[in-house]
This record gives structure tokens, C-alpha cells and sequence, in this order.
């Protein structure tokens, strides 16, 4: 799963990430502890991005960090869409990302991984 998140207007990139870290990282590790991957990636800010063609633009599309959950088995995703799907958790977590996020822009993405190479060890 990938999620696109965007901090709240009035807060800093540096009191956003300081947020996700110090409150929000730990909450959700807390409420769904079978996660088998949660990283954060933090867009720079010093630096200038670029499309494919090699255009420069001033934002990457305008958000501030990329989250990546994986799973170790679609079981363990169906039990975080039921641990959502109970009031007490998901108003915990939509009050805390009230704190730091700009809710209206998220974006979340069910993808599938593919190794980075091929498996050259079989046969």
C-alpha cells in the first residue's frame, strides 16, 4: 500500500515530520502490530525535482511524504481493512492524522510488489 500524504497548512515540513515520528508512527505500529513494513519518505525540499522529460517543477505533486505499508500475507491486509472498519480504531487514527495532515488530499494506492532482480539463484 502507498499513501500520499500532505501536512496540514499551518504546520512546517519540519513540525509535520517531527509529528509523524514522534506520534503518529508509534500509534499505528501500536494498533496494527503485524505490519511487516512501514516506512516513511520524506520529499526534499532542498532539492529540485524534475519529470522525465527533465523539466524542473517547484513541488513533488504537492505532498509531503510517501508512506509504504507492506504486508506479510493478503490476510494481514484484510485484518487492517476490519481493524479500520471498527469505530474505537478508526477514530483514533482519523483524530490523530487531524493533528498533522491534510485529510482531504490523501491518496492511498493498493499496489503490487515486485523484486528489485529477479530470483538468478532457482535452477
Amino acid at each position: 500500500m502507498l499513501a500520499f500524504f500532505r501536512r496540514r497548512a499551518d504546520l512546517s515540513p519540519e513540525e509535520f515530520r517531527h509529528y509523524y515520528e514522534a506520534h503518529h508512527a508509534p500509534l499505528a505500529l501500536q494498533l496494527f502490530p503485524y505490519l511487516k513494513g512501514y516506512r516513511r519518505n520524506y520529499v526534499r525540499r532542498d532539492q529540485t525535482h524534475r519529470r522525465a522529460s527533465g523539466e524542473a517543477f517547484a513541488s513533488a505533486l504537492d505532498y509531503d511524504v510517501i508512506t509504504e505499508i507492506t504486508f506479510a500475507s493478503p490476510r494481514d491486509y484484510a485484518r487492517m481493512q476490519a481493524d479500520m472498519a471498527d469505530p474505537a480504531i478508526r477514530d483514533r487514527v482519523v483524530a490523530d492524522e487531524q493533528c498533522f495532515m491534510d485529510r482531504d488530499a490523501t491518496v492511498v494506492l493498493l499496489v503490487e510488489e515486485e523484486p528489485a532482480f529477479p530470483d538468478t539463484t532457482a535452477g
